[in-house]
């Protein structure tokens, strides 16, 4: 596997995310006591990842000068992170996250890591709601399709119509081209 450190946006939308859960953790609240807290967690996951998988290359494995400045990009952008793409695009950061983040021993090795629980808590939040709207899209598709067949009904009864109109307008057409064929 490989591992990159995310974006300080990323990082900083996911530390967002988590205090926005409709059901928040416990260990987000018994760990972490606001979410600049909760955000260097995650950077540090991130990093310990990276540091491990690439050992020879350095502090944060060289992909960023300084890792304190790479920690105050997330914290700056806390107040503007917002998750734009839903559900689905939450999950896809998240698992994301979770690749770039697990290649340390701290991560794998123990469950009880408080990062690890609330990413897993928000992945399965993600996916939920995902759920929750694939239903409803299911839902919306079977009414449409209810009133496709409706609308088909109706331009069966309206192409019937034309057509006994189209009868009637060429049995008038034939009589006004031979008006002598209809006296007789």
């Amino acid at each position: 596997m490989s591992a990159y450190l995310l974006d300080p946006k990323e990082l900083a939308m996911i530390t967002r995310a988590a205090f926005h859960m409709s059901c928040k953790p416990r260990a987000l609240f018994e760990c972490y006591e606001n979410s600049k807290a909760f955000a260097l967690a995650l950077a540090r996951e991130n990093i310990n990842s990276v540091e491990y998988r690439y050992p020879n290359l350095g502090p944060c494995a060289g992909l960023v000068d300084d890792e304190g400045e790479y920690i105050c990009e997330i914290v700056k952008e806390l107040p503007y992170a917002i998750n734009r793409d839903g559900a689905k695009g939450m999950y896809n950061l998240l698992a994301k996250y979770e690749y770039n983040a697990c290649e340390h021993p701290g991560w794998n090795d123990n469950d009880a890591n408080p990062v690890k629980m609330v990413i897993s808590a928000m992945m399965r939040e993600a996916a939920r709601k995902m759920a929750a709207h694939i239903e409803e899209e299911e839902e919306h598709v079977s009414d449409l399709i209810e009133r496709v067949e409706d609308l088909r009904g109706v331009i069966a009864n309206l192409k019937a119509e034309l057509v006994k109109k189209n009868a009637k307008l060429e049995r008038i057409e034939a009589a006004f081209r031979n008006p002598t064929d209809e006296a007789a």
